[in-house]
């Protein structure tokens, strides 16, 4: 029977299947072309290596070590590995890794604006008073910068302001102190005491001070005075028991019970007054209109009349006794004329 479509037998016809063997073979070759010619390509592309290269290496490949990055200046596509090939391009940075790890410096570490530093950290001194930390100035000015934190913990801060909350201070032992104080004048603040007064010929040497007591011991109220030299010369110290006298210059000290400390008393019956007629020749004696137990104290006002313009009036008693007081006109005009005066005098 006849085939209808007339389609070749190509298990026979010889001639048919060579012709399908020689198409087969063209696209071969062709492929294989193709794929030498791509991977000729892909083999000029820039290759970046993650240890150090070995041939085939070309211009501008690249070669990472952990540390730094290389770039190849020099083909080589066979043989051994030459470091005249490549040249350093960068120094890597793994800043992060390093900051995540710890950073330990002999150095310093600054920060700085427009190329001025403005602060930093550093362990360029050393002892207790080695600066540590700063702000203000640069590394040869740390000892004087406006903030400065030393290794013994010691603060120095230029205009602090601290707000919010309460400020706790806790001291190392009695003589721990807080301190403000200008070229004259300062106020110490102590866990027993609190102390004010003059600065003399240094920090530490007072020419006068008044110090409270409190805490350890009686509490007190300390007044003293001292000369340029520092020393102690006089010192009066009361505390609810006692009010304690010193005198330093001639080895003198006084104590009195605080329940003999009385404050004078003016008693009813214990007062004079009365006029008198003073002038500025010569002293007067007024005699009392009683006997007193001790010699008062007399107060002396003029009456003037207040036409008298430009004129000052006053009396000045000379001395007084139990019985009478002398005294005198003291007036800023050239006259000798009387004034009158009232008094009064009063007994203890």
């Amino acid at each position: 029977m006849n085939n209808v479509y007339n389609e070749p037998k190509y298990d026979t016809d010889t001639a048919n299947k060579g012709y399908v063997d020689k198409k087969i073979q063209n696209l071969k070759d062709g492929v294989d072309d193709d794929i030498e010619i791509i991977d000729g390509k892909i083999s000029y592309k820039s290759k970046n290596f993650g240890s150090q290269p070995t041939p085939p290496y070309r211009v501008n490949d690249t070669w990472m070590n952990g540390t730094d990055i290389y770039i190849c200046i020099n083909e080589r596509l066979i043989g051994n590995f030459v470091a005249s090939d490549w040249t350093k391009a960068s120094t890597y940075d793994n800043t992060k890794s390093i900051l995540d790890g710890g950073v330990t410096t002999n150095g310093t570490l600054v920060v700085s604006k427009g190329g001025t530093v403005a602060a930093g950290l550093t362990a360029y001194t050393s002892g207790d008073d080695g600066v540590r930390i700063w702000a203000g100035s640069d590394i040869n000015g740390i000892n004087s910068a406006p903030f400065r934190v030393t290794q013994g913990g010691k603060l120095y801060a230029y205009g602090a302001t601290i707000e919010g909350g309460s400020v706790r201070i806790k001291a190392a032992d009695t003589s721990s102190r807080v301190e403000v104080y200008s070229d004259s004048f300062y106020t110490r603040i102590m866990p027993s005491q609190v102390k004010c007064g003059w600065v003399g010929n240094g920090e530490d040497i007072y020419s006068e001070y008044i110090s409270f007591g409190f805490g350890i011991g009686t509490a007190s109220l300390e007044l003293a005075r001292l000369p340029e030299q520092g020393t102690i010369t006089k010192v009066l110290q009361l505390t609810p028991d006692l009010l304690h006298i010193l005198d330093m210059s001639n080895n003198k000290s006084t104590l009195v019970k605080a329940e003999k400390i009385e404050t004078p008393k003016i008693l009813a019956g214990n007062m004079d007054c009365g006029t008198c007629t003073l002038n500025s020749l010569s002293d007067t004696t007024i005699s009392f209109n009683k006997t007193f137990t001790s010699p008062p104290i007399v107060v002396l006002t003029p009456i003037v009349n207040k036409t008298a313009t430009g004129a000052c009036y006053s009396g000045s008693v000379v001395s007084t006794t139990t019985t009478n007081f002398k005294a005198y006109c003291l007036t800023n005009l050239n006259s000798s004329g009387d004034i009158t005066f009232n008094w009064i005098a009063i007994g203890a």
